[in-house]
């Protein structure tokens, strides 16, 4: 059987299908419920068909997923996409929905993924909002529309995280913060503690990894030292690894934290850079020269509206 298993965790695991799994994967298929997003209900024969075409093939489209008692519990999609992403994707039973599990198999499928793809992709109409939800929670981005098909991408390798969903990351992103920038450790430990107490919209904080690796990182405060306290709130501390850079991560982290403050009720943002034609890629538009606390020469602002 362990040859047989693609992935697992402590509750699921995900396997090869066999011919034994026609009736549970019927049962699955012909759910008006289950498949309303999708096709409409399979008869028996179509059922077979599938699981012969899409489960039973020597490169399996589907995977079975069997529950923390070893029940089948529904089914994944892995396979390959184009030429470097894989698809990802899932089909549980009505009963199993709620439980966390479809987070739970994204996680395990981008983990099986592992150096054999450089991308993942996710498809779901608009009508499927967990779908596109846990897409997003998990660091995809929205990359279009095509057959009424919403695409979301990822690249492999590396996670996008906010910290107040992952708070036991708070003190070694603080300091890692301190060791790239030099503030004071107290004052990364003081801003991610306000962020996880979630009782005002800023500061918040991000960071890429690579399995427990920081490889980049960011935050949104109110003011990035600077004279004009108007200009808020601040995107701050943006920093790459340099072994990373020139991967896209800054422009990953960037369209993650203008995406989340927009759901947050924050359209517009600013950032203060010596930078110049960096920030312009994505979508950043040069405002005026700030004075920097302590600084001798005035650095550039940029502001980013979500429209």
């Amino acid at each position: 059987m362990e040859g047989r298993i693609l992935c697992r965790s402590g509750r699921l695991t995900v396997r090869r299908l066999g011919e034994t799994d026609l009736e549970e994967l019927y049962g699955l298929l012909s759910d008006p419920e289950v498949m309303r997003t999708l096709e409409p209900p399979y008869t028996y024969e179509q059922t077979e068909g599938f699981l012969r075409v899409a489960g039973l093939a020597s490169e399996p489209l589907i995977y079975g997923v069997d529950g923390p008692e070893g029940r089948f519990i529904g089914y994944v999609i892995f396979h390959r996409y184009d030429r470097d992403s894989v698809e990802l994707g899932w089909v549980l039973k009505r009963p199993e929905w709620g439980k966390g599990y479809a987070g739970e198999l994204t996680r395990l499928l981008l983990e099986a993924a592992g150096d054999r793809y450089a991308e993942a992709v996710i498809e779901c109409v608009p009508e499927q909002e967990v779908t596109r939800h846990i897409a997003l929670k998990n660091g995809f981005r929205y990359d279009g529309i095509e057959n009424g098909c919403e695409r979301y991408r990822r690249r492999l390798g590396m996670e996008l995280i906010r910290l107040r969903e992952r708070s036991e990351l708070a003190g070694k992103a603080a300091r890692w913060f301190h060791e790239k920038w030099n503030i004071p450790l107290e004052a990364y430990e003081e801003s991610m503690e306000d962020c996880l107490k979630g009782t005002d919209l800023v500061p918040q904080w991000y960071l890429a990894l690579e399995g427990e690796r920081i490889v980049g990182g960011m935050g949104v405060i109110e003011n990035d030292f600077h004279e004009r306290k108007d200009l808020a709130p601040n995107v701050c501390a943006v920093y790459v690894e340099e072994d990373r850079r020139c991967r896209g991560i800054a422009g990953a982290l960037l369209e993650l934290v203008c995406r989340d403050m927009r759901e947050l009720g924050i359209g517009t943002l600013y950032l203060l850079t010596d930078h110049d034609s960096f920030y312009e890629r994505y979508g950043w538009t040069f405002l005026c020269m700030v004075q920097g606390d302590g600084e001798e020469e005035p650095s550039r602002m940029y502001i980013h509206r979500e429209v």
